[in-house]
């Protein structure tokens, strides 16, 4: 880009370039925090806002400071409360969703490593530089933005997370980058032009949206072949092109569950090690916002924790009427493929008496809910919570009518259902709830619908479309599922029937470790044991947990109090209450087998079949987009080469045939006559725009001339002259004349 003379239009271009690279990378963020690798990227605005601003300064050392100072002041304010008000109304304004964004602001996430993530803030200014950087350089800015099209694309096919949004707006970025960019290189020339800003933007303009248009207007068709990537993606269907690798995806808990769907494989990896009196289940997180495609937590309110205090959240669980006991369990982090800043207890959990963590910081409770939030947890992390197991509650809720009136105005939000609901899901919730009144007996209704119609299953499930409702698609098209899929469905049509439902993620009971000696008993959760179930509200009862997932059941309390010593201190092992039995379901056809555990997680592909098949197309598919890459990036130089490679050896026939093929050139270029004979010393006037110095253009030709017309062979140190002043009119001519 040509050097500005006026210092304003320069802080104009750098400006725009800077809100450019900017928006680029911000949008690229969004897909990497859906998966779960970047946390809160809404709270880094005021560090984009920062590097946006300081383009405006001419000098770069400026710039480093206030990068330097804002990434500073972030981690310096990001443990406060007041963080998190200072942020609202910048959040608000950005995504327009109140509740979403501030409570996702809420639901911080503590830092447990200053020094790492002052390192990551760092690499994100530089990688911000680099695109600036790449923005004024044509090549280079194609390669990024290829690149970035790519991972891109990889996490499209590849997981459950569609960046549709995201490749848009990258590639409408590149183009008006390169467009400005282009201008400005022009701009010399339209000197005198009637308004030549509006003659040269107005048809980019109208080809940006005339293109646009039809894309958003056209209808979007189905593929017509299978997807390459399918194999290790979370979609389902054949992979690799027939070649009979089955789409999976490892299951394990996860926090994002916005978008929900997808086969799976089990993995047996063991994650937590659970020290507790008899089996239950282990609750992580709460979410309370169905969204047609998944579940999304709103209206957090979390309060720091104080070990060894109860918490003050009754009304988030279940009320004293319901016959309970209190429990004490110690947890371990096994594996660090549990990717959670929950902390797991039984529910509900009702204080927490200590905790050991390598990353210590901030432990909070939502009120809301009673979700524990700490900082991400590693292997190695134990705790010990209290909690109050509930039994049995069947007798007591027998005779609780559903009435809506009676349900407070807290729960209210429990109620919501997304507009795009189909009719038929909210018809299918009211022919269930015919012939009874009791709020029980619709839960039973639901419950029982689901175990007749619907069937358990991890192969061959389907991720919904963007204009496909989760749930109706489970109870209308496909009618198989896993956890996920029965637990949404309940929490949906209960919904539907207006009675206010939470949807619940967690592990069920895990595996009884017969070679524990200690006291108490324990049990091994592996990511396999990931699982999701619903909470149901009931007046003077409150939250209730069901599970509608076929061969599972809610793992209750015994009938009598039964606690633990943890394994520091002494104490006495006391017998398991006995529960109902955890039955197997049936392996599926052509599924290679199933457990009947479930989850919300995603990891990297597994596949069967054709084991070297996969490796080697993997790797012969990189090798050549790297080429590709290569190529396209270095193309000039791959030219250079080519041309001065026939200069081949040594000697006469060597000298002639790189002559003739730079005579060839000229011809090509029109620098010389295409028809008719043409002699060196004829070019002298190319020879000087190619920027050949006179005298080294002489002594060029009377080489040549010698070892043509002479007869004879000039001398090496002659050669090696005549080659060296080939090779620089060579370059200029493919440099000047391309």
């Amino acid at each position: 880009m040509p050097r500005v003379s006026n210092p304003w239009q320069g802080a104009r271009m750098r400006l725009f370039t800077g809100v450019a690279g900017g928006l680029w990378l911000w949008v690229f963020l969004g897909p990497v925090a859906k998966l779960g690798l970047l946390y809160q990227p809404q709270s880094l605005l005021p560090v984009f806002v920062v590097l946006v601003l300081a383009q405006l300064v001419p000098y770069k050392w400026v710039r480093v400071l206030a990068a330097f100072a804002v990434t500073t002041w972030y981690m310096r304010r990001y443990h406060s409360p007041a963080n998190v008000t200072a942020l609202r109304g910048i959040a608000i304004v950005f995504r327009g969703d109140a509740h979403d964004l501030v409570g996702l602001l809420e639901h911080r996430v503590p830092f447990s490593d200053p020094l790492q993530t002052h390192m990551f803030l760092a690499a994100l200014c530089l990688i911000f530089w680099l695109l600036l950087y790449a923005a004024v350089r044509p090549r280079l800015w194609v390669f990024y933005n290829a690149l970035g099209v790519l991972v891109l694309g990889v996490i499209d096919a590849n997981t459950k997370v569609h960046p549709n949004v995201a490749l848009v707006v990258m590639l409408l970025i590149f183009v008006a980058v390169r467009s400005i960019s282009q201008f400005q290189s022009i701009h010399d020339r339209l000197v005198g032009a009637r308004n030549p800003a509006f003659r040269y933007f107005a048809p980019v303009a109208a080809i940006f949206g005339v293109v646009c248009g039809l894309a958003l207007l056209l209808p979007k068709q189905q593929a017509v072949w299978a997807n390459p990537f399918v194999a290790v993606g979370n979609g389902s269907g054949v992979g690799l092109a027939g070649l009979g690798l089955p789409a999976r995806k490892v299951i394990g808990y996860e926090q994002d569950d916005s978008s929900l769907g997808g086969s799976f494989v089990m993995s047996k990896t063991p994650v937590l090690e659970v020290v507790e009196p008899y089996p239950t289940y282990l609750q992580g997180q709460i979410l309370n916002t169905y969204t047609g495609h998944g579940w999304i937590a709103n209206n957090l309110n979390p309060q720091a924790v104080v070990p060894g205090q109860n918490f003050a959240s009754p009304s988030a669980t279940f009320t004293n009427n319901v016959p309970a006991n209190t429990v004490t369990q110690q947890v371990t982090v096994l594996n660090a493929s549990l990717h959670s800043n929950n902390l797991f207890a039984g529910y509900a959990a009702q204080q927490l008496v200590s905790a050991r963590l390598r990353r210590p910081g901030i432990i909070e409770e939502d009120q809301n809910t009673g979700t524990l939030i700490s900082g991400l947890l590693q292997p190695g992390d134990t705790y010990t919570v209290v909690s109050r197991q509930m039994s049995d509650p069947t007798t007591m809720l027998f005779n609780q009518s559903a009435n809506p009136s009676s349900f407070p105005a807290s729960v209210q939000s429990d109620l919501r259902l997304p507009s795009t609901l189909p009719a038929r899901v909210r018809q299918l919730a009211q022919q269930l709830a015919v012939g009874t009144n009791s709020e029980l007996g619709k839960v039973q209704s639901v419950e029982t619908y689901l175990d007749n119609n619907e069937q358990y299953a991890t192969q061959g499930i389907p991720v919904p479309g963007p204009h496909q409702d989760y749930v109706d698609q489970f109870l209308f098209e496909t009618h198989k599922g896993y956890c996920n899929n029965f637990s949404t469905a309940m929490a949906v049509l209960l919904r539907a029937e207006g009675i206010p439902t939470r949807w619940v993620t967690g592990f069920s009971t895990g595996t009884l470790d017969t070679s524990y000696k200690g006291p108490g008993k324990r049990y091994i959760i592996t990511n396999a044991d990931a699982h999701s179930w619903v909470q149901v509200y009931f007046p003077g009862a409150g939250w209730i947990p069901f599970d509608p997932t076929p061969n599972y059941y809610m793992a209750y309390s015994p009938s009598k109090a039964v606690s633990i010593t943890p394994p520091a201190s002494s104490g006495t092992t006391t017998t398991a209450p006995k529960v109902k039995p955890r039955k197997l379901p049936v392996p599926l056809p052509n599924s290679g087998g199933s457990a009947p555990s479930s989850g919300t997680g995603s990891g990297s592909g597994t596949g069967t079949g054709i084991g070297w098949v996969k490796p080697l197309l993997e790797g012969l598919g990189w090798f050549a987009g790297v080429v590709l890459v290569l190529a396209l990036l270095f193309r000039r130089r791959l030219s250079l080469f080519r041309h001065r490679a026939s200069w081949r050896g040594e000697g006469t026939t060597a000298m002639t045939r790189a002559i003739r093929h730079l005579l060839h050139l000229l011809r090509v270029r029109g620098l010389a006559p295409k028809t008719g004979g043409v002699t060196l010393r004829d070019l002298g006037a190319v020879a000087k725009k190619c920027e050949i110095p006179d005298e080294d253009y002489r002594g060029f030709v009377t080489t040549v001339e010698r070892v043509w017309y002479g007869g004879g062979e000039a001398e090496q140190r002659d050669m090696e002259q005549a080659k060296s002043v080939w090779q620089r009119w060579l370059t200029q001519l493919l440099q000047i004349w391309r």
